[in-house]
């Protein structure tokens, strides 16, 4: 048995290596506009992501993401499975675990401000990453 489970802990190991590239984490008042600019390592294409919030209302946040100028909404709460968005930056590899993507999760909200983390998950880091916080 004990060889089992040192042989899952060997591959979630290997599986674990390389993921979460980055990580930053916005501090935003209503409609503060957070930045996100990703730029393709191959060819130089920069892609920009926009985050704001617009209402919180019973524990629920109401979260505008644009992404290449195509808007959305989402609402995300402080619980499990319901904290956070992925969103799809490259779908070209058939590889499941090979896709980058760039993960918004709902942390706290204090003081009229929402704390939002931010990951970027690129296994074939094929993407440079800029933050930019709100004035």
């Amino acid at each position: 048995m004990s060889s089992v489970l040192r042989a899952l802990f060997v591959l979630l190991l290997l599986l674990s290596q390389g993921w979460a590239v980055s990580e930053h984490f916005f501090l935003l008042a209503k409609d503060q506009v957070a930045g996100i600019e990703l730029k393709e390592r191959e060819d130089g294409l920069i892609e920009r992501v926009s985050l704001r919030w617009t209402l919180y209302t019973n524990d629920r946040l109401v979260l505008l993401v644009n992404n290449a100028s195509y808007p959305s909404q989402y609402i995300l709460q402080q619980r499990y499975k319901r904290n956070s968005i992925k969103i799809e930056l490259r779908d070209d590899y058939e590889e499941r675990y090979a896709r980058s993507f760039l993960r918004v999760q709902f942390l706290d909200f204090k003081g009229r401000k929402a704390k939002l983390k931010v990951s970027l998950y690129d296994p074939k880091k094929r993407f440079g990453i800029k933050y930019i916080d709100p004035r």
